[in-house]
């Protein structure tokens, strides 16, 4: 949680894109600092974030991204419209699916 009250998510499906804001952090391995998107959670998004769970899958509402000015991509949440998901839910969410395999 930042001082202003967002929090920082970094989320990934292991695919690499050009325009991920490229991540230099010492819990990022290098293999990734391209594949993880941050996204900040806003107002009552913000509450939640911190109780979620590394390695857990959820499915995430209304998050909105933009192409920063910096020419990277960037994404926020506001609304708490966030659902934390099984592997069970695979036969239901075709994403979910294609991503455990």
């Amino acid at each position: 949680m930042n001082n202003n009250e967002v929090f920082s998510l970094y989320v990934t499906d292991y695919t690499k894109h050009d325009l991920m804001t490229p991540v230099q952090a010492d819990w990022c391995p290098p293999e990734l600092n391209d594949c993880a998107l941050k996204i900040e959670m806003w107002d009552a998004a913000s509450k939640i974030g911190p109780t979620m769970e590394p390695g857990t899958y959820y499915a995430m509402s209304n998050v909105r991204m933009r192409i920063s000015r910096g020419g990277y991509l960037e994404a926020k949440v506001v609304l708490p419209k966030i659902t934390r998901l099984s592997e069970e839910d695979a036969g239901r969410i075709p994403h979910l699916k294609e991503l455990l395999e």
